[in-house]
């Protein structure tokens, strides 16, 4: 029964995999490619819509769709206020230290933001919020840093 569960769950894995790679090879084929991202819920859509219609200047760049994606999860979102910003992770600092907004997240959201900046070669602490995320992230939580990466990495192909 054991060997059982954990087949689904390498299926269900293998699936999701398969899922990212297939958006981003039909980037360009597929205009409604945001219709099969992954979201935590509806929130965390309509945050992403709203953010990337206030950056709609900038956001045909991939990361920083993929920014978008980190910038609508719903306690980031709910604690930013996307209008004092020109780029969705602008927020992160205050000077040479983490914000106070930064501070207030949850340990998951801190270093699902970290990740965001060091996809983009801003190295963020030691560890770094992989490392940590490595050890630390539920199934949930990897599957919007997947959707991150599929979303970064739409020009890859």
């Amino acid at each position: 029964m054991k060997k059982q569960k954990v087949n689904q769950k390498i299926e269900r894995i293998n699936h999701l995999f398969d899922t990212l790679e297939a958006q981003i090879k039909d980037q360009g084929l597929d205009p409604n490619i945001e219709e099969r991202y992954f979201f935590l819920n509806d929130t965390h859509r309509d945050n992403f819509d709203l953010v990337q219609t206030y950056y709609s200047n900038i956001v045909t760049k991939p990361y920083i769709e993929a920014q978008c994606y980190l910038l609508a999860l719903p306690d980031i979102y709910d604690n930013v206020n996307i209008f004092d910003y020109d780029e969705p992770l602008d927020w992160v600092f205050n000077g040479d230290d983490y914000s106070e907004v930064f501070h207030s997240l949850s340990i998951y959201n801190q270093n699902i933001v970290q990740i965001g900046l060091e996809a983009n070669g801003v190295l963020t602490s030691n560890p770094t919020g992989f490392a940590q995320a490595m050890s630390h992230f539920n199934i949930e939580q990897m599957k919007v840093f997947w959707q991150f990466t599929a979303i970064h990495r739409k020009e890859a192909l």
